[in-house]
């Protein structure tokens, strides 16, 4: 009888010996990154500035004149204290400078500006070719128009174009009085790159030129 119980139990190690292994647990799928991590190593794409505000949205006529005047101001100007430090502004490509350049062109503002200047013109008498009465100050305001038409395109879309130069005013973040005043009459001479570095300004000084030439040649 033991010689029988040792045969069993030697026949039964040998069948479960030759039993297939139990399946391995199936392995949890890796985590994916967190979508921090996976930008974390892409360029950071650039800003784009806030829209204007509407005339619409003003409060009353009066706000309404003085947000007609502050348009093409802040059309043109950049406000570094609305951007994260280290945001990179947007670049104004081909077609924005000429829309910019477009947009000013026809601002009610220029035509104001340019019957203001019309009007000084023709009581100094400015160029007595031009003449006098209706007549003389319409040709003073056909010249003075296509003179400050001439002068933008070459400062907001020409040598903006030519020199990767963005047209824009960077306003000054803080500062006194003083400061932001030297800050405005340094953008005569220094602006921005259309990657934000700091060039000469060749389209204030270039376009200016190239306004008065034409005009005293049409005179």
């Amino acid at each position: 009888m033991s010689s029988l119980a040792a045969l069993a139990g030697l026949a039964g190690g040998v069948v479960y010996a030759q039993e297939p292994p139990a399946p391995a647990p199936p392995q949890q799928p890796a985590a994916a990154p967190f979508n921090e991590e996976a930008t974390k190593n892409v360029a950071a794409p650039c800003v784009e500035p806030p829209p204007m505000v509407r005339l619409e949205d003003y409060d009353g006529p009066l706000k309404k004149v003085v947000g007609t005047f502050a348009r093409p101001l802040e059309r043109k100007a950049v406000h570094p204290p609305n951007y994260k430090p280290g945001a990179k502004l947007c670049t104004l490509k081909f077609k924005d400078k000429f829309v910019l350049f477009v947009q000013d062109s026809f601002d009610p503002v220029t035509f104001l500006g340019t019957a203001f200047d019309a009007g000084l013109d023709q009581a100094r008498n400015t160029d007595p070719s031009y003449g006098q009465g209706a007549e003389g100050y319409g040709r003073r305001f056909g010249a003075e128009l296509a003179g400050g038409t001439s002068s933008r395109f070459f400062k907001d879309f020409a040598y903006p174009w030519i020199f990767s130069e963005d047209p824009r005013y960077y306003r000054l973040a803080r500062g006194s009085g003083g400061k932001r005043l030297l800050h405005a009459l340094e953008h005569a001479v220094v602006a921005h790159r259309d990657d934000g570095r700091r060039m000469f300004n060749y389209s204030e000084w270039l376009g200016t030129t190239n306004a008065v030439s034409l005009q005293q040649r049409s005179r």
